[in-house]
């Protein structure tokens, strides 16, 4: 998606989402993994987390959270298959967005 400032003639894109490994489980466990976000500036930023696959996907996370400056959280992301995932695989984007520290996602 390109983002256009009409005050300043700028045009800008969005940065594509990193891709994260694959989650898998069986039908009945749950697997995790840790999903970091940083914070590279002096001052704590706050930060807005979606997620766009809660029935399988869940950030142990408030939708919005300070980070610390010069500081890292790292969330917790379990995936809990049913039995409509297709082979116990699902999908998910996780997306950051901040005043302070911009907009990044991952997909899963």
């Amino acid at each position: 998606a390109v983002v256009s400032t009409q005050s300043t003639g700028l045009n800008a894109e969005k940065p594509r989402p990193v891709a994260l490994p694959n989650m898998v489980a069986e039908l009945g466990k749950v697997a995790r993994t840790v999903v970091p976000v940083a914070n590279g500036t002096e001052d704590s930023a706050l930060v807005n987390v979606t997620v766009t696959n809660p029935a399988h996907f869940v950030l142990h996370s408030p939708s919005k959270l300070s980070v610390p400056g010069k500081g890292k959280i790292d969330l917790e992301l379990t995936f809990i298959p049913s039995a409509l995932a297709h082979g116990g695989n699902q999908s998910c984007l996780l997306e950051f967005s901040s005043p302070q520290l911009g907009e990044w996602s991952y997909t899963i």
